[in-house]
């Protein structure tokens, strides 16, 4: 059993232990439509991990708690700050031999909210407007989140997969589902792979019930937009090829065709929301370990 306090790293995704070493995996960054969707990539609090040996492999279970400290922007300017925040979890991992399987449930939990369409909801007398703006402020507010992925890292070959499925009790609060797969082969120093990611917002913004008049156009975008914000609508498919040439470094060339709609995690300013747009991105790297 191991006990850790302080400033941890998240460790809820499969290859999120190490996102800000390049070197520990074998694209040239992680997926955004995946690991893009969860803000924050430690919190302070404190987790505990059981493990034992179990059919020839090693299963773990770890529990977690505490202070989700983040902010977000968005495409509007805008910045969230969402320090109050606890998450709690609960991930379970088998590994045996070059196999490793972990599934995660989370919950964040926001104690109070204060949005700042509500009031002006509230202040048109409208009933359907005023029962919007209380949903909006709805306290507290819980966001709920099921991971599962599997890893293979042998050799030549290397494969993983994540799935994620995230649901909120309230209108603004993350509500999409998300997944990666990648798979590469590895020819000596080189090993060419490819990746598809993606992530799909399945929340709509409810009616605030006011008539299309000119006067309250501005407040039905606006609760719209309150609505929508942290939506995302993206996916990617990347190919690239890794030159281990040195012993702990690497060289990585990758080529990603990414398509968006209304999606958060890229700002393009050109595309008005909902716009359609595709965008091609070209990387080269190079990533070392001590």
């Amino acid at each position: 059993m191991m006990v850790r306090a302080g400033r941890i790293g998240l460790g809820v995704y499969l290859l999120a232990d190490a996102l800000d070493v390049g070197y520990s995996y074998l694209t040239i960054r992680p997926p955004v439509e995946l690991y893009g969707m969860l803000a924050g990539d430690d919190f302070d609090g404190a987790d505990a991990t059981f493990a034992r040996q179990l059919g020839g492999g090693v299963g773990r279970i770890r529990v977690l708690g505490g202070r989700l400290p983040f902010e977000t922007a968005l495409a509007n300017g805008s910045v969230i700050d969402a320090n109050a925040t606890r998450i709690f979890g609960i991930t379970a991992d088998y590994l045996y031999r070059e196999w490793q399987t972990r599934a995660a449930l989370l919950q964040i939990h926001v104690p109070n909210s204060a949005d700042p369409v509500a009031p002006a909801l509230v202040r048109t007398g409208i009933a359907q407007a005023v029962a919007l703006a209380g949903e909006l402020e709805h306290s507290p507010q819980d966001s709920y989140g099921v991971v599962i992925g599997t890893l293979y890292e042998g050799d030549p070959l290397q494969a993983a997969l994540v799935l994620v499925h995230f649901n909120s009790d309230y209108p603004q609060g993350p509500k999409f589902n998300a997944g990666f797969g990648l798979v590469g082969y590895r020819l000596g120093p080189l090993t060419p792979y490819a990746a598809y990611s993606i992530t799909d917002s399945f929340g709509s913004a409810r009616t605030t019930g006011l008539p299309p008049l000119p006067v309250f156009e501005p407040l039905i975008a606006a609760a719209a937009a309150d609505q929508t914000a942290t939506q995302a609508n993206q996916r990617d498919l990347a190919l690239g090829v890794r030159y281990d040439f040195a012993p702990h470094v690497d060289l990585k060339a990758q080529v990603d065709r990414t398509w968006l709609h209304q999606s958060d995690l890229i700002f393009d300013y050109n595309v008005p929301p909902p716009g359609h747009t595709a965008l091609t991105i070209f990387g080269l790297a190079v990533d070392f370990a001590f």
